[in-house]
């Protein structure tokens, strides 16, 4: 046989490698974006902003009556108590993502829940041997507090817990 007929019949094979090799890489490529897709675990940095969502959200903050202005550095002590407006204001599902909150005002003795129960299990699971999942996170902010009409210092805390 000539050089040509040689040449001729490794045309197809080199295609059938090619072929291969693209199947191959592509294959490695999506395995490699699984893996890291399945190892991604967001709940540590997840925790801290909800305690910002919840530190300036609008369920607690003192709002005027006359100009209806919201003010985030203000709390008022009539809204801490009032857990259906602070679940409102959360935009998601927090129970389908095992979310739960303590907000304490601490000089004026206020505090307030988010899915209580749940943060009540989830205390007393941190730290034990099921305790490997539950992310924590406790936040304090130096805040003014509207209280029966005079503006007081005071400090915010926000315990947020979280199972993944």
């Amino acid at each position: 046989m000539n050089k040509r007929g040689i040449e001729m019949l490794n045309y197809p094979i080199w295609i059938l490698r090619f072929m291969f090799l693209t199947v191959l890489i592509i294959a490695i490529g999506f395995m490699v974006t699984k893996y890291i897709n399945t190892r991604l675990i967001i709940a540590p940095i997840e925790t801290p902003i909800i305690a910002q969502r919840i530190a300036v959200s609008p369920a607690l903050m003192y709002q005027d009556k006359v100009t209806h202005r919201i003010t985030p550095a203000i709390v008022d002590t009539q809204k801490i108590t009032d857990t259906k407006a602070l679940t409102q204001d959360i935009p998601f599902d927090t129970t389908k993502f095992h979310i739960a909150a303590r907000i304490i005002a601490e000089n004026v003795n206020k505090k307030t829940h988010l899915n209580k129960r749940l943060f009540e299990d989830l205390q007393e699971q941190v730290g034990g041997i099921f305790g490997t999942d539950i992310y924590k996170t406790k936040q304090t902010y130096q805040t003014f507090v509207y209280d029966k009409g005079e503006l007081k210092q005071d400090k915010l805390t926000i315990e947020v817990l979280q199972q993944t």
